[in-house]
């Protein structure tokens, strides 16, 4: 039988220009670490320096939204203030003596807003499902750190959010507790920072069965050698062609 093109697109959605050391559809990214071992700072790089990720809206679900940064994301954002200005507050912070947060309050609006939306959610009950968010936009979803009761609505976005033009981040200390089916196995780029025996052999059984234990243990050994280094896993690209990097841009060839 000649196989025919019997095939069906889905409706057009915004095309996406992510970095290209970051998968170009559908990114389902996992964080993972210890408390103040980097992970909010590999992130905040992510979402605010140019080129990395591309998004138009911001949606941040999780339990630890008071910290300043997001305080800050939230409201610049939502008073249209794009990437750009945001470096730049935080390039001069300690210029100023108040909080960042009451200086972007009592600025004007730019005359162009930067054309990102921010929705951030402390109640899971708030959380759209990803079938209710727009595919037509650039739709990017981050959780933090959520308890394990909060989970399924993240699981949600593992599983269908690819249909709805979303990209997503889970933050997280330990990768063992993440729920298996849904989340790990549908993870596709992860930033690993330091992790115990446990945790590091679950993920090279899930996700890196193409290297020895040996192999494995001096590639994490040689990421985390530096302070807040980390390694990504990239199961996008092949073993030869940068799925095993040191932070994000050093290609570690085994």
């Amino acid at each position: 039988m000649d196989v025919e093109d019997i095939t069906y697109d889905e409706p057009a959605v915004s095309r996406r220009h992510n970095h290209y050391l970051l998968p170009q559809r559908s990114i389902r990214g996992l964080i993972i670490g210890k408390s103040d071992c980097g992970k909010t700072t590999l992130l905040n790089n992510l979402l605010l320096r140019d080129g990395w990720l591309d998004y138009d809206r911001l949606y941040v679900f999780g339990k630890s939204l008071h910290q300043p940064i997001y305080q800050l994301l939230h409201r610049a954002l939502g008073k249209g203030f794009s990437k750009d200005d945001i470096r730049d507050l935080l390039s001069i912070k300690d210029r100023y003596p108040h909080s960042l947060v009451d200086v972007v309050q009592a600025m004007k609006p730019p005359p162009k807003p930067g054309g990102i939306e921010p929705f951030f959610f402390e109640e899971a009950s708030d959380v759209p499902d990803p079938r209710e968010l727009d595919p037509t936009r650039k739709n990017l979803m981050v959780f933090d750190d959520l308890m394990l009761s909060k989970q399924s609505k993240c699981e949600d976005y593992y599983v269908r959010g690819r249909h709805n033009n979303v990209d997503c981040f889970y933050l997280c200390q330990n990768y063992f507790k993440l729920p298996r089916q849904s989340i790990r196995e549908n993870a596709n780029f992860i930033c690993l920072f330091e992790q115990d025996a446990k945790n590091r052999d679950h993920i090279r059984r899930d996700h890196c069965g193409d290297l020895t234990p040996a192999q494995f243990d001096a590639l994490c050994d040689h990421c985390w050698a530096k302070p807040h280094g980390f390694m990504t896993i990239d199961l996008t690209s092949p073993k030869t062609a940068g799925k095993y990097r040191c932070n994000l841009d050093d290609f570690y060839r085994v």
